[in-house]
């Protein structure tokens, strides 16, 4: 293979860093990896089954049965740069991953790969992870028994077609500072999110960025965030659509009554059909900024239930047809000013 050519870029001639190399001109190839114990790639650059011209990328399969995987550089399935889907990408653990530099990516030219990563006791360590497709979106799974910590963005956006998938589940907390991209130029995509903590100064879902799962000329996606202790997001969430918004759902369960903080737009709005659908529901109190569930023809509906409700405003009108519903449900509401 031609390495100037290869979709994660040429490797460094001076690097003291390992390649394992499995990329195809016409096709990526496969990669296999179990250990007894752990894995650790302190010094990896690149771990690589892309297509590099035509074909899809290939499979990668990393297994630290009996501890760690450790990743710092690239670990790639991409597509060819002309044709192709984004390969498989699988990385399990027992005792947690951690993926301190570089990126993860199934991306590609036609529809998007898979990236599932799964841990049975430890946490999920995480940077920049990719399966966007020009065409669909792939899918990004991760399951952890301990917490889950995003530190760049997660991207399943499907540029001409629908978005792809996201979904975090983790036993532990769950913290994001990054831009989660599930959205389609026909229909967005869904992101699911949920964490658990027990402490009542902190939230089970924390999340510094922007989640979008918006479609362009369709239907706007599903947005689904559930923390088993409170849910604390510092950023806008998007479900537009097109033609009818999607659906967001912000669900608190769990004894430490933390509530809901949303310090931004909550946005489900249809911009040529019905407005989406905002269910937020919490044990504590719900704070919140702008919830957008209007329609071009009908309106959405916004539905609000905590012990207060304090929030800024709640659109749910039809602009060409019938008005949707704004229901609160809490001891004390308070209409706020920002």
């Amino acid at each position: 293979v031609n390495d100037d050519a290869n979709p994660l870029g040429p490797t460094d001639p001076y690097s003291t860093g390992s390649t394992i190399n499995a990329t195809g001109r016409e096709g990526g190839g496969s990669i296999t990896i179990s250990s007894t114990g752990s894995v650790l790639a302190m010094e990896l650059t690149r771990l690589d089954a892309s297509g590099v011209v035509d074909g899809s990328g290939g499979t990668v399969d990393l297994l630290a049965n009996g501890g760690s995987a450790v990743l710092y550089g690239d670990i790639g399935a991409l597509s060819g740069k002309v044709s192709g889907n984004g390969g498989r990408i699988r990385i399990g653990a027992l005792d947690g991953i951690v993926q301190d530099q570089g990126s993860i990516s199934a991306s590609a030219v036609g529809n998007g790969g898979q990236v599932g990563l799964v841990t049975s006791n430890g946490d999920i360590v995480l940077t920049d992870v990719e399966a966007y497709g020009r065409v669909d979106g792939g899918s990004i799974v991760a399951s952890s028994a301990g917490g889950i910590y995003v530190y760049g963005d997660v991207n399943v956006h499907g540029l001409y077609g629908d978005g792809g998938t996201i979904s975090f589940l983790a036993q532990g907390e769950f913290y994001g500072a990054g831009t989660f991209d599930a959205g389609g130029g026909a229909n967005g995509g869904s992101i699911y999110v949920g964490g658990s903590t027990t402490d009542p100064t902190e939230a089970a879902v924390r999340i510094s960025g922007t989640i979008d799962a918006s479609g362009g000329s369709g239907d706007g996606g599903i947005v689904d965030l559930e923390g088993n202790g409170g849910i604390r997001f510092e950023g806008d969430i998007y479900a537009q659509g097109g033609t009818n918004g999607g659906q967001v759902y912000l669900h608190e369960t769990g004894p430490n009554n933390y509530g809901i903080s949303l310090e931004a737009t909550v946005d489900a709005s249809g911009t040529n059909g019905s407005g989406g659908l905002i269910d937020i529901h919490a044990t504590g109190d719900v704070y919140a900024n702008e919830l957008l569930a209007w329609g071009g023809i009908d309106g959405g509906d916004i539905s609000v239930i905590g012990a207060a409700v304090d929030f800024y405003s709640a659109i749910a009108y039809g602009d060409a047809g019938i008005g949707g519903s704004v229901a609160i449900t809490a001891d004390n509401i308070f209409l706020t000013s920002y």
